[in-house]
């Protein structure tokens, strides 16, 4: 009898989070582990004014100033007949996807922006175009990686808690969150009384938080604190 040796596995380099959740989307059409956007998925949600789906109907946000982010997953770079430069890029969130156009200027601003991968935070103006004012753009203004802002968009977050459910276990949770998140963030308390016009509003001096994607998912599970940021 012969002795058949085992093949060697060869060693492969680890894919990075992204990496792998774009192999999954790519297989079976979705993300399954995860989504690349879920550390600001609470900027996404709760700071932007605008998402992608709300961006379809640019008609009805004319004149407003807007804010939005996401990830970029497509990208077009050239030159028109003009010699002008342009960048054409897809901005995906947990809503869709929506398309931008940057021409002359704005391509040389922020065309750095549109990378591959990138997560990033848009501040723009809804207004007709120059030449069809039928027709609606998006003129933006700034664009941020949103790893570098996102801890600077937060100014404050408000912790909206009836009166029975403040209870030792309550407070004990609040306390060990406060703890494990020091942050930058101002931390109030609007402690909602039995009786109409009976809330109190507290306000933490000692204690700044860092909101981040643990602390929100806490809130959201907890049936019986909501809560607001800014």
């Amino acid at each position: 009898s012969f002795l058949i040796s085992q093949p060697e596995i060869p060693q492969a380099s680890r894919w990075s989070d992204l990496e792998r959740l774009n192999k999954e989307r790519d297989l079976i059409g979705i993300y399954l582990s995860a989504h690349p956007l879920d550390d600001y998925e609470f900027i996404l949600r709760y700071i932007c004014s605008a998402d992608t789906l709300k961006l379809q109907d640019l008609d009805s946000m004319n004149g407003r100033d807007i804010t939005f982010g996401g990830m970029v997953t497509a990208v077009r770079e050239g030159q028109t007949k003009r010699g002008s430069p342009y960048t054409i890029f897809k901005i995906e969130d947990y809503m869709g996807s929506f398309e931008i156009a940057l021409f002359s200027e704005d391509s040389i601003n922020f065309g750095k922006y549109a990378r591959l991968g990138l997560s990033i935070y848009i501040e723009a103006r809804v207004q007709p175009k120059r030449y069809r004012q039928e027709e609606m753009e998006i003129k933006i203004s700034t664009i941020n990686m949103l790893s570098e802002v996102k801890d600077k968009l937060v100014s404050k977050i408000t912790l909206q808690i009836p009166l029975n459910a403040l209870n030792n276990t309550t407070v004990t949770e609040l306390s060990a969150l406060t703890k494990n998140n020091i942050g930058n963030s101002l931390l109030y308390f609007n402690i909602i009384g039995e009786e109409p016009n009976m809330n109190l509003k507290l306000f933490s001096r000692s204690a700044k938080i860092q909101v981040n994607k643990k602390l929100i998912d806490y809130l959201k599970d907890d049936l019986q604190i909501d809560f607001k940021i800014n």
